[in-house]
């Protein structure tokens, strides 16, 4: 939230010499929003929620938050932590995704990290006990919303 991960262009404010370019996509400097919402790569993962939890990808960490804290849809109050919890899997990842990339020389396609971000997604919300109050658990709306054929 407050921009503090030493991606390449903080790096290079500090007066490092590292490369600007960022690796998942080539193309610009690697910049936090760059980073978590502007690459193909991650428009590509955000366009995965699109339709099911998100209108559309967002354009950075504000219109995420927006879009989360704004939502009016069907099961709003079960679906806000839902989203809440992508927005905070996807970012992770990505940074995941970079650092191996940078690292270890080791790349996910986006289809591959896709599932990789579902899955972990899916079990995160298998470990929460469902509300006695709530027509629904997380995971059976995470479900719904995710099944393409509902």
């Amino acid at each position: 939230m407050l921009g503090r991960l030493p991606s390449r262009d903080r790096l290079i404010s500090w007066g490092l010499s590292v490369p600007a370019n960022y690796v998942l996509c080539a193309n610009g400097i690697e910049s936090h929003n760059h980073l978590f919402f502007g690459c193909p790569y991650a428009i590509a993962i955000w366009t995965r929620y699109c339709g099911r939890f998100f209108s559309a990808p967002p354009l950075d960490l504000p219109a995420a938050v927006n879009m989360i804290s704004q939502y009016q849809g069907q099961f709003s109050s079960q679906v806000r932590p839902i989203m809440k919890l992508i927005l905070d899997a996807v970012i992770y990842s990505l940074w995941r995704e970079r650092n191996a990339r940078i690292f270890r020389n080791v790349s996910l396609p986006a289809g591959s990290f896709f599932k990789q971000v579902d899955r972990g997604l899916r079990d995160r919300l298998l470990s929460l006990p469902p509300s006695p109050t709530e027509a629904h658990s997380l995971l059976e709306l995470y479900f719904w919303f995710t099944d393409p054929y509902s």
